[in-house]
C-alpha cells in the first residue's frame, strides 16, 4: 500500500480549539488538519484497495469504501487522487474519504446541481419503509477566495442510524470533497476551514 501521507506531527497553533494533525497531500501542495486517531492510506491502485480493505474489520466501512472506490469519481478524467482514513473500535466507526481533483470554480448553478443530485439520490430510497434520511444542514460559501458547498444528515435504517457529510470545496486554486459517515455524532465542518496550502506537519 502506498502510504504517501505524512501524519507525524500535532500542530495547534493555528487551530488552537481542535483536537488534530496536520497530514500533506503532496499531489495538491495541501495540509488537511484532521482529529486525532484517523489511520490513513492514499490508493492509487485496485490491489492497494484490496490491502485497506483487508486492515479493515467493520463491514459498514468496507462496504461505504468500495461503492466510493468504484464509482466514477474515481474512474473520470479530473480524479486526481483519493485519501482513505478511519478508525474503529469494537463498536463505534468513523471514515473520511478526501477526493483531489482539478480546480473548478464554483457557482450558485454547481450548487442547484449539486443540490438536484442529492435530492434525486435520497428519492430513490422514498418508497422504502425500512429508510428515513433527515437533512441538517444546506450551505454554499461564495467568497472570492473560497467556495464551499455543504450538505450534511442523519440516514437511519430500521433502526440503525449514521451521520453523514459532504464537503465540495474549491480554493488555492485547488479542489476537493470530503465525505465523512459515522454511527456516533461526528462534526468535520470545522475542520473544513482549517486546510492550509503548504506543508504544515513540520511543528513551528
Amino acid at each position: 500500500m502506498a502510504m504517501l501521507i505524512s501524519c507525524n506531527s500535532t500542530n495547534k497553533n493555528n487551530n488552537p480549539n481542535l483536537d488534530g494533525e496536520y497530514f500533506y497531500s503532496e499531489p495538491s501542495n495541501l495540509s488537511y488538519y484532521i482529529p486525532q486517531g484517523f489511520k490513513d492510506a492514499y490508493v492509487e491502485t485496485e490491489v492497494e484497495f484490496d490491502s485497506l480493505i483487508a486492515t479493515i474489520y467493520h463491514e459498514e466501512i468496507k462496504e461505504s469504501l468500495k461503492l466510493f472506490y468504484f464509482s466514477d469519481s474515481y474512474s473520470g478524467p479530473d480524479a486526481l487522487g483519493a485519501y482513505y482514513l478511519y478508525k474503529e473500535d469494537s463498536l463505534n466507526y468513523t471514515f473520511l474519504v478526501i477526493n483531489e481533483t482539478e480546480h473548478i470554480r464554483l457557482n450558485d448553478k454547481n450548487m442547484e446541481s449539486f443540490i438536484a443530485l442529492r435530492n434525486a439520490n435520497i428519492n430513490n430510497v422514498a418508497g422504502d419503509s425500512t429508510i428515513t434520511i433527515d437533512l441538517t444542514d444546506d450551505k454554499f460559501t461564495n467568497q472570492s477566495h473560497h467556495q464551499i458547498m455543504t450538505t450534511r444528515g442523519i440516514t437511519t435504517v430500521n433502526d440503525d442510524s449514521f451521520y453523514w457529510e459532504y464537503f465540495l470545496v474549491s480554493q488555492f486554486l485547488q479542489t476537493y470533497s470530503v465525505f465523512t459517515r459515522s454511527n456516533t455524532e461526528f462534526n468535520f465542518k470545522p475542520y473544513i476551514h482549517t486546510v492550509r496550502y503548504g506543508d504544515k506537519t513540520a511543528i513551528e
